[in-house]
This record gives structure tokens, C-alpha cells and sequence, in this order.
């Protein structure tokens, strides 16, 4: 078989832009991964500018800190606040699926950390797209159904793996991903 490469521009439930890259023969193997862009956000510098100012009032307030200590100390925050929002961010997140074997997600932060989990095929019951209906909105996740157990058991414990939590592609882009794992996996 031909190994095949296709790229989508799609977009997260909060508009900002994904890029989605489909790789294998999506018949036996196919490695699905989606990147967020880097865009920075206008709130960041507000939220950074806001969290030092509390900092450095209240120390002179309380004085507590000499003005010396109070530039440390407001540099800290914002560093902290800095690495927090750019550093341990998960920014690429991965399927593998591989058909009888399974499936391997893996999320990847900026520094390059990466964590990873392994779904036998043997535990995989359905790939399912599921409905989470929060305070202010109906979200969608693509969501792995996955039994613990033998397959004859009578009663088998099944759990819900939600993928791409992270980036939270909308519905449109989740759509072209399950009908990919669906051919593969078919379950």
C-alpha cells in the first residue's frame, strides 16, 4: 500500500487555528496529529501585567519588601505565569492506530515532553463522538469506548477515553478523524 499525507486547516471549539496532518495508508495504519498554531493570545499580556501589579501592591502596601525585592519578586511571578502558559501548554496531541494491534495517543508539550498511552485492540469496543455539555456550551470530543476485562465476561467494565482534549478541534474536524479511525479499527 501507498502511504498517503494530507493536511487540513481546521479550527478549535475557541476559533483558534489547528493543523491537522493524516499520515499511513488508512487501510492497516494511520497516525492522525493535530498541532495548534502559535498564536498569543491579547489576554496573556493582561493577565501577566494584572498578576504582578496584585504582587507589587500588595508588598508595598504591607511593606513588606523593599523596592529591590519587589522587582525580584514581580519578575518571578511573571516568569512563572510565562512558563505555566508556554512551556507545560500541550500544543500537538497524536493518534497512531495500527489494525490489530491498537491504538497509541500521545500529547507533546513545547519543551518537548511527551506522554503517551497504548489501548490494546482487544479493549477498544467503538470510537465514539460524544457530546459534553458544559455551563455555557455543547462541546464534542472524539472519545474511545474501552473495556477492562476478558472478552467473554458477562460483565466487563468500560470506560470513556476523551482525545484531543487539549487542542478540542470542533465538530467539522472531528468528523474527518472518526470516519479515518472507523475504517481502520472498524468496530
Amino acid at each position: 500500500m501507498k502511504n498517503q499525507r494530507r493536511e487540513l486547516n481546521g479550527l478549535s471549539i475557541h476559533g483558534q487555528n489547528l493543523k491537522v496532518s493524516f499520515k499511513g495508508d488508512g487501510v492497516l495504519t494511520s497516525s492522525i496529529e493535530i498541532e495548534r498554531s502559535r498564536q498569543t493570545p491579547s489576554g496573556v499580556f493582561f493577565l501577566v501585567f494584572f498578576l504582578s501589579s496584585i504582587v507589587g501592591t500588595v508588598a508595598l502596601l504591607q511593606e513588606l519588601l523593599s523596592l529591590t525585592s519587589l522587582v525580584v519578586w514581580t519578575f518571578v511571578v511573571i516568569a512563572i505565569v510565562l512558563l505555566k502558559l508556554y512551556c507545560w501548554d500541550i500544543h500537538k496531541e497524536s493518534v497512531l492506530i495500527v489494525k490489530d494491534l491498537g491504538i497509541q495517543y500521545t500529547k507533546s508539550c513545547v519543551l518537548g515532553l511527551q506522554t503517551s498511552q497504548f489501548i490494546e485492540h482487544h479493549k477498544i469496543v467503538d470510537v465514539l463522538i460524544n457530546e459534553v455539555i458544559t455551563m455555557h456550551q455543547v462541546v464534542c470530543y472524539l472519545t474511545l469506548l474501552i473495556s477492562e476485562g476478558k472478552q467473554n465476561q458477562r460483565r466487563r467494565k468500560h470506560e470513556l477515553l476523551p482525545l484531543f482534549m487539549a487542542t478540542v478541534p470542533n465538530l467539522v474536524t472531528i468528523k474527518s478523524i472518526y470516519h479515518g479511525m472507523q475504517k481502520i479499527l472498524e468496530t
